[in-house]
Order: structure tokens, then sequence, then C-alpha cells
């Protein structure tokens, strides 16, 4: 089945609307899921206010109610003897204005199609239109193929490297190969980005340019190694684990802040330790998360790391496919399937936890890699109900001793000082300002 909503699809949700049946009979009729059809009439409905023979427009509650009992609230009242309910036009001057709304948009149908009421209705409302809808829906699928999916730090990253490339001669495809895990798209998305002269070098900066069709669709990541995900997929890392059941593994993840950030957090989670540890990268590439690894193997040894690192499994991130640079240390990575992040669910729970200090949508480019340390002893400090009211941190010295907390930066936090708030980082985080 085709993944959108077809014109033929439109007219017959709206027939169906009109015969008033519910939201999940249409669903069943269509063979299509219930929140499709929800999502398809909240997004394509479009708005009608208006009054009706002898009646005006209603904004306030209390007017539909008939409960106010108010007069001349107005500054200039025309009609200072009749009650505001009457005129409507005290909206802006009365405390006890209460917005008139229709249950019938706020929850199924979310539109007034076959309402009885409709011909006299006087409340703000929405209507369905399959002609609407379809109009709508062309316009909105051109609008998302517009643009570039790049924020203005990656733009200039990218322009940095080709520029340097650039002045000593070398061509796109070179410089691509050559820095394949810093940039994040290929070469064809660059000369796209050259030709709309968005990365600060033109056509005339390079040796030799080769003329190529503009792309519509855009991928959010590059992929190193195209075919990292062979003998690695989810199937092999059970058959591995069936083999070698004495090993333990660790679970990989990224945590974002907003859009516009381009640091990120490399979680990784240790679910037999109960233990989650969260890294500050610059960037979110392939080389930043193979720089992190060889700086970790560094700091505590190839013995501990072999013990805390001999499996590890991910998702299909683009920051994970360079695994052989990583596998040189002594582990080795597995891939969760497609849209399938309960495969590694300790991960994800344990991000959870992490949001506690870092919440969603808040800027995270303000913060700085030893922060890292710091979130990490508080929540390694975290007493767990799932170690018999034992903390990750005394279970992690007592298997592995003292000297790899001290390797890994962990300080224990006493217990009534831990600290799960965005406080821990005084004011680093900056709350994400959105314009209106």
């Amino acid at each position: 089945m085709a993944k959108h909503l077809s014109a033929l699809e439109r007219e017959q949700i709206f027939k169906y609307l009109n015969e008033r049946k519910n939201l999940n009979e249409i669903a069943r009729l269509l063979s299509r899921d219930r929140k499709s059809i929800v999502m398809e009439i909240k997004r394509n409905r479009y708005f009608i206010h208006k009054g009706s023979f002898g009646m005006a427009k209603v904004y306030c509650q209390k007017a539909t109610d008939r409960t106010c009992v108010k007069k001349d609230v107005c500054p200039h009242c025309p009609t200072r003897n009749k009650y505001c309910w009457t005129c409507q036009k005290c909206v802006r001057y009365c405390d006890d204005y209460i917005k008139a709304v229709c249950e019938q948009i706020t929850a199924s149908p979310y539109c007034c199609n076959a309402c009885p009421k409709d011909s006299s209705c006087t409340l703000a409302r929405y209507r369905y239109s399959p002609l609407t809808a379809q109009k709508s829906y062309e316009k909105r699928l051109v609008e998302t193929r517009k643009g570039i999916s790049l924020n203005e730090k990656q733009l200039d990253d990218i322009g940095r490297i080709i520029n340097e490339g650039s002045k000593k001669g070398q061509s796109i495809n070179h410089i691509v190969a050559a820095n394949r895990d810093r940039l994040p798209c290929s070469s064809r998305t660059i000369y796209s980005l050259v030709r709309k002269n968005l990365v600060g070098v033109s056509l005339f900066d390079l040796p030799r340019t080769v003329q190529r069709r503009q792309r519509n669709a855009k991928k959010s990541g590059h992929k190193v190694d195209q075919a990292c995900r062979q003998g690695r997929t989810y199937q092999d890392f059970l058959d591995f684990k069936g083999k070698h059941p004495e090993l333990d593994h660790v679970q990989m993840d990224t945590v974002e802040g907003v859009q516009e950030d381009v640091k990120c957090f490399l979680s990784l989670s240790f679910p037999h330790l109960q233990l989650s540890l969260f890294f500050l990268l610059e960037r979110q590439t392939a080389y930043h998360v193979k720089s992190f690894f060889y700086w970790l193997y560094k700091e505590i040894g190839e013995e501990n790391f072999k013990k805390l690192f001999p499996l590890a499994l991910t998702d299909r991130g683009s920051e994970f496919t360079d695994p052989e640079s990583i596998e040189h240390l002594g582990t080795k990575i597995f891939y969760c399937d497609a849209m399938a992040s309960h495969q590694k669910g300790h991960v994800e729970n344990q991000n959870g936890l992490f949001r506690r200090i870092v919440p969603k949508k808040h800027h995270i480019d303000g913060l700085e890699f030893e922060d890292s340390f710091l979130i990490n002893s508080h929540l390694a400090s975290y007493i767990k109900k799932s170690l018999n009211q034992k903390t990750p941190y005394e279970l992690l010295s007592l298997l592995y001793g003292e000297e790899l907390c001290r390797a890994l930066r962990l300080k224990h936090i006493p217990a009534n000082e831990v600290l799960l708030k965005p406080q821990l980082l005084q004011g680093k985080l900056k709350r994400k300002h959105y314009e209106t």
C-alpha cells in the first residue's frame, strides 16, 4: 500500500464523515491506521467562523451558555442596556472571557462534517473537504523538497574543508574521499551546494566542474561505509551471543540538543552494570565517534577496554558507520534492525534519566567535554532498586576496581547530594527561543 493517501481515499474519507462513521470504521474501511486518518483530517481541515441568520459570531463560552450578566464592559459600548454576550465585542476588555471551543473539533472526528448544528452554529469550527485536502497535500509535498537539510554551522565546516582542498588543486571527489569521516554529506550534495554558493566556494575555485542534475531529496546523514552492516546485523549479534554467553555488551546511541546544535552526547550503556556514561562530541560524525574511542582506549588501557567493550550494539545512525576503525581496538560492533529501538532498550531508558539533567529543547553547544564527567558522576551515584539499593558506581568499582573509575573521571557523589536537574550544569544550558 502506498505510504501517502490518494485523492480517491480523501474522497472516501469525506463520504464516510458525511455518513457519520467514526474514525475507527473509516480506518478499517480504508485499511489504514487510525492515526493516519486523524493526522489527515487535522492537517488538511479548513477553518470557518461565521454567524447565522440573526446571530453574530460567538467568541466567549459564557455567551454560548447565556451565563454572562455583565453590561457596559467596553469603553464605548453602543448598547449599554444589553448584556455583553449579545454583541461579543467585549472579549478584549473582559477579565472573565473564556474562549468558546466546540468539543467536536478537539476530539473525534476533529471536524464538523455532518454535524446537525452546522447550519446554525456560530462557534469557530473546521470542515474537511477532499479538494482542499488534496491541494494542501500537493503544496506541502513541494515545499518539503525545497531548501537544504544542513544548518549554518555544518555549512561552515563543509566550506572550510572544501576551501582548504581547492587551494591545493584537489577535486571535490578527492576532498570527499580524504575527509569522508568529517563531511556529513556526499560529493553529489557538495556539488549542489557549490552551485548554489552556500559554502563560500564558487565553481571557478574548482579545477574541474562536473555538471550534475540537482537532487530533490537529501539524506540527513552520510555513511562512511555503505556495507558496514553486512555480517553485523541484530541476528548476527544474537548468534554471536549464543556462542559466547560469557561476554557482556554495551549499547550505544547519540542524544542531541536542538536542531541548530552541532554537538551531541554519545551514550554508552552497560546493562550488566546498570551504568550509563554520556560524553560530549564536537560533531555528530563517524570521525568524532572514532576519535572518542581512541581517547578512551588510551585513558583506561587495553585490558580495561576489552573488558568493558567486548561487544557493542548500536543503531544505524551515520555516526556509527565506520565500525572497522573501532574494531581495531578489540571490540566487535553490531547494528539493530531498522525502526527497532527496543532491541537496545536499556540505552533508550537511560537516555530518559539523562534528560532530567539535559532536557529536550535546550541548546548544548555551550557545554564542554569536562561537563560529561560531572553528569556521569551524578548518574553513576544514583541508587537503583535493580541493584539492591546500590549504585552503578559501587558495582563498577567492585567488579573492575577504583582505578577504572578514576580513569573514567567518575567521582562518588554522596546520596543526598546527587542532583538530576539542569541546575547541575550551572546555567550552561540555554532553552531554545521560539519566535512568535
